[in-house]
This record gives C-alpha cells, structure tokens and sequence, in this order.
C-alpha cells in the first residue's frame, strides 16, 4: 500500500492524501499515513507545530508510528533517516517540487506533491472527498445563504498572511501577495462580472480592511468569525462561484474545489519568494495568473 507522510497545515495534506487516493485507485491499494511530523513535538522546534486535520472530511487517521517519547526527543530529519532504512529501495522524496511522472506500487512517499497532474482523472472524487463533513453553525449558515442569493456573482478572495508575515523563514519562502495583485485582481473580476460580491477571507481581516479597498458601489463581506476553524472558511470558499487566491495550498484547494462549472480564478503567477522549488505543475491551464 502507498504510505504517505503527512505534513504541515489542512491544504498540505489534502495534496499528500490526494496523490495516496490516486495511487491507491490505480493500484487497488489502501493508504497508510505516516504521522510522525505532524504528532513531532520536538522541544527545540523553530516550526510552527501541526496536527491532523483530514478528519474534517470524514477521512480517519492510520497512522504509521514510533514511540510517543521520540517525537519530542527527535528532530523529524532523524524519522525521515529511519523512514529510508525501513522502506529501503522504496522511499521516494519529491525533489524541489519536480514533478514525479512514474510512481512504483507499495511506495513510502515524502513531499509536498503539489500538482493537480497526480491527480487529475480523479478531480470529480477529490470534489467529493474533500467536502466539510463537521455541522454548519448559524453564522456559517446564513453566510451560505447570502452566497447562494449571489450566485454566479460571488467572488472569494483570500489574504493570507500569519506567519507568511511573521515568521522571516516563512516570509524568505512564500513571500505574500501585494496590495497590487489584489487590485488588479478585483478589477479584472469587476470588469467580468459586472456587480460581483466579494466574500474576504483572511488570517488577518484587520489588515483586510485598511489595505484592500473595493469600488463604493461593490458589496465585500468579512468573514471574520471562524478563527482556527479554516475549514468552516473552506466551506464557505468552495461554494462561492469564483475565486481570487493567495500563494497558499489552503487558497488553492478551495478554487480547485469550487463547483461552479463556469468559475474565474485568478492567482498568482510567482507562487513562491523562493527560486528553489518549482511550482511549474501547480497552477491548472484555465487559472489566470497575475
């Protein structure tokens, strides 16, 4: 069976689980997650820790382990050692985000594996999967109403900033998008649209409000309620008609899984700060980049 290791935050692991489904589908295997950096509490960690967050769509843990007291002891490049010992000849590392075009069966998998290519003819499942299973509260709720009132001129757009700001490793990596992108981005949906609603989502709603202005005569709604619960936002992204995305995996997910067929998304187009790492099958053909 392919195992998959798990790692960093909700739209990391909907791409990791998502090539695991691809090649469990292909191959008639099951999946096997690998939880060791995501249960890793390592008490000298310059990281933000994470946790499993899957199971907002129903998917169960089965993880693959080593003793609790490892994790805190242990820095996760030591697991990843013991990973390649254990799955000799088998231990497959994305290499700078280049694309992996042959995967063997019963393979440990270690990467960041962002490319709608890995699964591609299974975008209609991953639609279905990656739907919030946890109950509507009444906010969420007649927030989904006031999309459904819109529909066909709701826009999301996301700002995502948090440690993209604060952490300067962070900031070296992904960089953030500009007040620029933004701009231009509204006007181009403006000038497609003709009378869009903006739903703003944002890890920093405030800075939201004072930096990313809107024509007088456009409606924007800030969904500032949700606070660590980014699936109840995702809820509400996905069922938005288009979208305008930041340089993030959770932004990402949320336009990929929009339902309507006609959808405009905009993103954009320098996904990373950093040169290292290739982003080349990341961003599908009919997206707009800016």
């Amino acid at each position: 069976m392919p195992t998959i290791r798990l790692q960093w935050w909700l739209g990391n692991q909907m791409f990791e689980y998502a090539l695991a489904y691809a090649l469990s589908q292909k191959h008639k295997e099951d999946i096997l997650f690998d939880g060791t950096f995501l249960e890793n509490k390592f008490f000298m960690a310059d990281w933000t820790f994470r946790s499993f967050e899957l199971n907002v769509f129903g998917i169960q843990k089965k993880y693959l382990l080593l003793p609790n007291f490892m994790n805190r002891m242990f820095h996760p490049i030591v697991f990843e050692i013991i990973r390649k010992i254990q799955f000799w000849k088998k231990y497959l590392k994305e290499k700078n985000g280049w694309f992996i075009e042959s995967i063997p069966e019963n393979c440990y998998l270690d990467g960041w594996f962002q490319s709608y290519r890995y699964f591609e003819e299974y975008s209609t499942e991953m639609k279905q999967i990656f739907t919030v299973q946890t109950l509507v509260n009444l906010q969420n709720q007649e927030m989904l109403e006031k999309i459904a009132t819109v529909w066909g001129n709701s826009v999301s757009l996301h700002v995502r900033r948090g440690d993209y700001v604060s952490l300067s490793s962070a900031n070296k990596w992904h960089g953030v998008c500009s007040i620029g992108y933004y701009e231009t981005a509204i006007k181009q949906i403006q000038e497609t649209l003709g009378s869009p609603v903006f739903f703003v989502f944002s890890d920093d709603i405030g800075w939201c409000k004072e930096n990313i202005h809107f024509p007088d005569w456009i409606e924007a709604l800030y969904v500032d309620y949700n606070g660590n619960a980014g699936h109840e936002d995702m809820r509400l992204m996905y069922s938005c008609s288009h979208h305008i995305i930041a340089n993030s995996s959770f932004s990402w997910w949320w336009a990929f899984l929009g339902r309507n067929p006609d959808k405009v998304i905009i993103a954009p187009k320098k996904w990373l700060e950093t040169n290292t790492f290739s982003t080349q099958n990341l961003l599908p053909p009919s997206w707009i980049l800016l």
